[in-house]
């Protein structure tokens, strides 16, 4: 008799073991009816075909209370997408059908895949969870799909979770600001950003094609400029501005990298912008910024009271200012 008893202790102990260790996640079933093989999948995945379960192979999916999958029918979580937060026996008759190429994983409310505060990557802080401190990139539109969260200037998004070309929308929280550039290093068309935008496509940066971006965020340590591995850009970080100033962009249409400057600058090539590069100026009221065409305000020169989005059309030209003046007193 105790040896009946002592056995069904130990089967019904063995049984209960897989549940007590089996790690919180979903998972993936080759047969409809949560049948067939199957692979269990606790944080995001971009790729299936990478994994032993395989993409397009997924027929049905088991998902426990508290956990939520996105299922993708493209890697790198693109392409159609259902959210599940079920158990779903039949995936043929969702969205993605039996196509599933990639999924994301959320348990317990937050992110699992690299849930870390404070890791580095190619020189500025990746968060995986939503804080306020930051700015936030969404693949998708209205907020959605997989994201990445930046409290720091980021040169090429490529190195990214969110990746190069794939931001949809933007959330940005009081108190920050955001400037979105097409290209990498700050280059190209640009749309800065005070709130939320639920689709990058209505901006002049566009949707699917951001690659780098600047963050500031009020109590930011960083002052006008911008921040590098290793220390700031020129040496010691500039002194903050005492007053509005004169811009130049690297670019027209006020776009591209660009620097603010509140006082006479003899040579520009120590500068950010550096010599012979802008292409526009933003000139607020009350100012008055000559450019010239040579170092030590020198060569041919232009007045502007006003802001030019082209300075082909100048006399100094573009690409060829080289110094310049600034008065902001509205003398």
């Amino acid at each position: 008799m105790l040896d009946r008893v002592g056995s069904a202790l130990l089967l019904s102990m063995a049984l209960a073991l897989p549940a007590v260790a089996q790690r919180e996640g979903v998972t993936l079933h080759t047969g409809t009816d949560r049948d067939g093989e199957r692979q269990l999948f606790v944080r995001d995945e971009p790729d299936l075909s990478q994994t032993r379960f395989g993409a397009g192979r997924a027929r049905s999916i088991t998902v426990p209370r508290g956990c939520v999958a996105t299922l993708f029918t493209r890697p790198n979580f693109r392409g159609r997408r259902v959210e599940v937060k079920d158990d779903d026996n039949d995936l043929g008759n969702t969205p993605v059908g039996y196509e599933t190429a990639s999924l994301t994983v959320r348990c317990g409310g937050g992110y699992r895949d690299g849930d870390r505060d404070g890791d580095r990557d190619g020189g500025y802080r990746r968060r995986e969870r939503d804080e306020s401190r930051g700015v936030t990139l969404f693949r998708d539109r209205d907020l959605e799909g997989p994201s990445d969260t930046f409290d720091g200037d980021v040169p090429d998004l490529s190195r990214s979770r969110i990746g190069n070309r794939s931001a949809s929308s933007i959330r940005v929280p009081r108190g920050c600001e955001a400037t979105l550039y097409q290209k990498t290093n700050y280059r190209g068309r640009s749309t800065t950003f005070q709130d939320d935008d639920n689709n990058l496509k209505n901006t002049s940066v566009g949707e699917d094609t951001v690659s780098s971006l600047r963050v500031r965020c009020e109590g930011d340590r960083r002052r006008e400029g911008y921040e590098v591995q290793g220390g700031w850009a020129g040496g010691a970080p500039p002194a903050p501005a005492p007053g509005p100033g004169v811009t130049l962009f690297r670019d027209r249409n006020l776009e591209g990298d660009s620097e603010t400057f509140t006082r006479d600058v003899p040579d520009l090539t120590g500068t950010r912008i550096g010599a012979r590069r802008a292409s526009s100026v933003r000139v607020p009221r009350g100012c008055v910024a000559v450019l010239f065409e040579l170092p030590g305000y020198q060569g041919r020169r232009t007045e502007f009271h006003d802001d030019d989005n082209n300075l082909k059309n100048t006399q100094v030209g573009e690409d060829t200012a080289s110094s310049l003046r600034v008065d902001c007193t509205g003398r």
